[in-house]
């Protein structure tokens, strides 16, 4: 499998491919999730924990390396799922096309970013296919942290609390 050939440390960062495809995000050794009510059951992938799985149809370079890593919840479903697991609190506001979109305040998504770098390896593979390849992962390793296409009874429990606390109006 391709994805064992490309993997991406963001401590020591190598190039990541400037082209579409499909990426397992893993816990590194010794990492675990936030802790929550329910503890999810993960698979491995070269050994780590795999948490989540997701594709761009542009370039895994901006999507991977810089936006999940660096950028703001607003544009990544894992930071939004991380954040939810920290308890961070959603900050609203309407984009330039007037939709209500909402991220992190700036010092929490710092502190997310420094939070993914320590504790995530990223695994990734060029690909035009990606949907197709994105659903065999998700059946194949059922990511807790994948919510959309993940039907697997298994961390089922888990993926509904996930999506309480996306979803949890913020006091």
């Amino acid at each position: 499998m391709e994805l064992k050939l490309n993997r991406f440390d963001p401590l020591s960062p190598i190039k990541v491919f400037d082209e579409p495809g499909n990426y397992l995000f893993c816990l590194r050794e010794n990492s675990k999730l936030p802790e929550i009510s329910i503890t999810p059951i993960m698979l491995e992938f070269e050994k780590l924990k795999v948490v989540y799985t997701g594709i761009t149809g542009r370039s895994l370079q901006s999507r991977d390396s810089q936006q999940h890593f660096n950028g703001n919840a607003e544009g990544s479903t894992i930071r939004k799922s991380f954040g939810s697991l920290f308890g961070f609190k959603r900050q609203f506001y309407f984009n330039k096309g007037k939709k209500k979109k909402w991220k992190y305040n700036a010092s929490d998504e710092m502190e997310l970013s420094i939070w993914m770098k320590n504790n995530l390896i990223l695994f990734f593979m060029k690909a035009q296919d990606y949907y197709t390849i994105e659903n065999i992962l998700i059946n194949h390793f059922n990511p807790p942290l994948n919510l959309k296409g993940n039907k697997n009874e298994i961390n089922k429990l888990f993926r509904r609390e996930l999506k309480r606390l996306r979803n949890k109006k913020d006091d």
